[in-house]
Parts: structure tokens; sequence; C-alpha cells
């Protein structure tokens, strides 16, 4: 039998890395995204990757809840509350980071 795990190229977190500890524990205990880092950590690695960058963040948030490629199967309803309940927050806190006009990522 052969061995093709080298061709699926580099695989997906299965921790937290160090950066997305410390995003999720500046956040407020609501909103820290618990279950999302324990079924998708690499998820929320680049979550914190972003989180500096909030306009990045939010962004990156909608790619998360929106499908724009149609077909994928998305995200259990708990990570996906999880996803949104962040994203509303991200909005709140950087009202600029949305056009209300147009409702898009500016």
């Amino acid at each position: 039998m052969n061995d093709y795990r080298w061709m699926r190229g580099k695989q997906p977190a299965e921790s937290l890395s160090a950066d997305a500890l410390k995003w999720m524990a500046q956040l407020p205990e609501e909103i820290q995204p618990r279950k999302t880092a324990e079924k998708y950590a690499r998820v929320v690695n680049r979550l914190a990757e972003t989180a500096a960058v909030p306009i990045k963040l939010n962004h990156l948030l909608l790619t998360y809840l929106i499908d724009n490629r149609g077909g994928r199967k998305g995200f259990p309803p708990d990570v996906r509350t999880e996803l949104f309940e962040l994203q509303k927050y991200v909005q709140e806190k950087w009202p600029e980071v949305v056009d209300p006009w147009s409702h898009n990522v500016l």
C-alpha cells in the first residue's frame, strides 16, 4: 500500500498557538471561542493572527460564516454561534470595519 501523506501539504494545527491562547484570554469571557478552539484550533490560530487588524479579523470571520463558494458543509451550530457572536463583538467594538450603507467590509 502506498503512503500518499506527503502529497497533502501542511496539516492543520491540532492545538492552539501561544498567540491564540493569549488573544483568547484578552477577550471577554462570554466571547471567547472555546468550542471553536476545541474543535478547530487552526481557525482560532488564524483569527489570532489577524486580530491586530480589526478589519482583517472581521473579514476572516465573515469568510467563515458566509459560504461564497457554494456547497460547503459549514461549522456545527455551537461553533457557528461562537463565530457569529465574535463577529458581532468585533463590529460593535470597531464599527468602522463595516460600511453601514452597503453592509460590506471596507
